[in-house]
């Protein structure tokens, strides 16, 4: 891999190949969904937009400092991406996420230019392995996947461009991108440290004017926060930074700073490589490491003071953003849960890497260096289709949730009442939180349905934690919300209808009716009249009674007598029996089995039948029942 052993103009190829084999390993990204905050944050950005009026309106909506009660977040440059993206595309992921797959590959290729620069003359073939090795490394899946993790992907792209501009003593340039990165996401706060770290070989004269820059737009990027917030910090989960700083001590944070270490140089879900192969991934995890140690020493044992000094500097660029980041957050977990927080490291460790490699290569043992660089570049590229797994799982789950939400959506009603759902309106039922260490926060339960969206960005959805609160419905029987129950145990998860909401064919009057008491007694029976003519057409007329909070149904078949102009169907609880498998035949209700509802409710209604088809459907009756 020396200079001598190829050509200058096929050195300069030789990253944009590397690049074109990074975009084949990574395009299966754009096969993934939105998951996780992306709906919340797709959600705000069409609200924003379609409230917006004048610019004025979409600048104060970019400047926002809030995103939720409990969180507070100043990142205009990542908002401003986002919102341009909404506009252009709407409620498609591919672009979201071809965008931040550009962003990826810009930043591997600054990486190799800055290993082009640090190598000077020495540099040979080596950038191209820094941009293969950094692409293929999936410390970025979190990130990719994600598209509210854009901001990660911003801010690190600046971040490295500051190098690159600091590296070729362009002042100006280096200060806007720590400018650019610090406003994409507040983690870039700690870039000017970052950037003296590295810079340490230079006069100090050439190296003062650019870090006061750094630090000045630092120290203005905080003097912008306290504007905005009160103060320097910001809320996360409804606790300031300083909190949760005291809270995790200085213990809690060294733990989990390893923990992330490990994960950087380990980038494996381990469950998924489980459910995969059926073995233990220990032999891997030993072998990553015991790799990541050999390339170590070998810095340390054949590496010059510059090569050592610039290790430490790189060194600082793997530990202290962990160090900053794992105070709110948690340290990256073994489903690659908050890898978006190994980004940044990983340039440092890719450098750290490339310089060890690239002294051994220099010292003779070029074997083992080429066996270490291929082993790490496959082993990158391998981890990558194991870890994207789950986010494709997760895709289809999503597609299952708001496909079920979207369906059972009734004509004429923009608005869904969800049973099962726990905890307030920030708070996602617990069975939605995590599936297979990836990210999904129940899509459609931040007001999103299966595209197009209508009214945007999607239809209401209530939340229900006690059926005895659907009584409250009281919204005229055309447009009552459909009610829909989760099922978290189904695979995968989906919404099942409890009652569709809005009526078929002219309105029908049922007995007992929406949001009476009502006390069942032995004579109890449900009655629907309406007009005859509709009747006349029919063959029976089916009465169902639907438990909401178990989900469980009975159903009852007569014959509609007609009155004159009228008819009525009256259906004693003996004619009703409960739907068991799909199948009317299972024990007749009774008047005790009313009276012990669950929740003290029930739901029903009537359909006119001719055949299988529903000529007529009232809308439901929510009947809370007396003791």
């Amino acid at each position: 891999m020396d200079r001598d052993s190829v050509t200058p103009r096929s050195m300069k190829a030789l990253p944009w190949a590397a690049v074109a084999v990074v975009t084949v390993t990574l395009l299966p990204i754009l096969d993934i969904g939105f998951l996780a905050d992306d709906w919340l944050i797709a959600s705000r950005i069409h609200a924003d937009q379609a409230n917006a009026t004048g610019v004025g309106d979409h600048a104060r909506a970019i400047l926002a400092p809030t995103w939720a009660d409990d969180y507070q977040l100043f990142r205009p440059a990542s908002l401003l991406l986002l919102h341009l993206e909404w506009g252009l595309f709407g409620p498609d992921p591919r672009p979201f996420h071809a965008i931040g797959l550009v962003l990826w590959l810009a930043t591997a290729l600054v990486v190799g230019s800055t290993v082009r620069h640090l190598l000077d003359t020495r540099a040979g073939a080596w950038p191209a392995l820094a941009v293969l090795l950094f692409g293929t490394w999936p410390a970025g899946i979190e990130a990719l996947s994600w598209g509210a993790a854009q901001a990660d992907l911003l801010s690190l792209f600046w971040a490295i461009c500051a190098l690159r501009a600091m590296l070729a003593n362009r002042l100006a340039l280096t200060t806007g991108c720590v400018a650019l990165a610090t406003l994409s996401k507040e983690t870039a706060v700690i870039l000017p440290l970052l950037l003296l770290l590295i810079d340490r070989a230079r006069p100090i004269p050439s190296r003062a004017r650019i870090h006061l820059g750094t630090l000045g737009v630092a120290g203005g990027y905080l003097a912008l926060r306290v504007l905005r917030f009160g103060d320097m910090g910001s809320l996360y989960r409804g606790r300031s930074y300083l909190d949760l700083l005291a809270d995790r001590g200085l213990e809690g944070m060294v733990l989990e700073v390893g923990t992330s270490l490990h994960r950087l140089v380990v980038p494996l879900n381990d469950g998924a490589f489980i459910r995969a192969y059926d073995i233990t991934p220990i032999p891997l995890h030993v072998a990553l490491l015991a790799t990541t140690a050999i390339i170590g020493g070998l810095l340390a044992w054949t590496g010059g003071r510059s090569n050592r000094r610039l290790a430490l500097g790189a060194l600082g660029w793997v530990v202290l953003p962990l160090s900053l980041a794992v105070v709110p957050l948690e340290g990256v977990g073994a489903d690659l849960g908050r890898s978006r927080l190994l980004v940044l490291p990983a340039v440092g460790w890719v450098l750290i890497v490339i310089l060890g490699l690239h002294r051994a290569w220099e010292c003779g043992h070029r074997r083992l260096a080429a066996a270490l660089s291929v082993a790490l570049t496959l082993a990158g590229a391998g981890l990558w289709r194991i870890d994207l797994v789950p986010y494709a799982e997760a895709t289809r789950r999503v597609e299952r949730l708001t496909g079920s939400l979207t369906n059972a959506a009734a004509p004429g009603t923009h608005r869904i009442v969800v049973l099962g759902i726990r905890g307030d309106n920030t708070t996602m039922h617990h069975a939605l939180v995590s599936f297979e260490g990836c990210h999904l926060l129940a899509a459609g339960l931040y007001n999103v349905t299966r595209p197009p969206f209508a009214p945007a960005p999607g239809h209401a959805i209530d939340r229900v934690d006690q059926v005895r609160d659907l009584a409250e419905i009281a919204e005229p029987p055309r447009t009552r919300p459909s009610i829909l129950r989760l099922d978290p145990l189904a695979s995968p998860p989906t919404f099942t209808v409890v009652a569709s909401g809005g009526e078929v064919g002219p309105p029908l009057k049922l007995l007992p009716t929406h949001g009476h008491p009502w006390k069942p007694g032995k004579d109890a029976a449900f009655v629907v009249s309406g007009p005859a003519a509709i009747a006349s057409e029919a063959d029976a007329v089916r009465f169902v009674i639907a438990e909401p909070q178990h989900g469980d149904r009975a159903i009852g078949m007569v014959q509609p007598i007609g009155r004159g102009d009228r008819f009525e169907a009256r259906a004693p609880l003996q004619t009703i029996r409960a739907v068991i498998n799909g199948e009317t035949g299972g024990p007749r209700v009774t008047v005790e089995a009313l009276r012990n509802a669950p929740g003290g409710v029930i739901v029903w209604w009537a359909e006119l039948l001719r055949g299988e088809e529903v000529l007529a459907r009232s809308a439901y009756q929510v009947v809370p029942i007396k003791p």
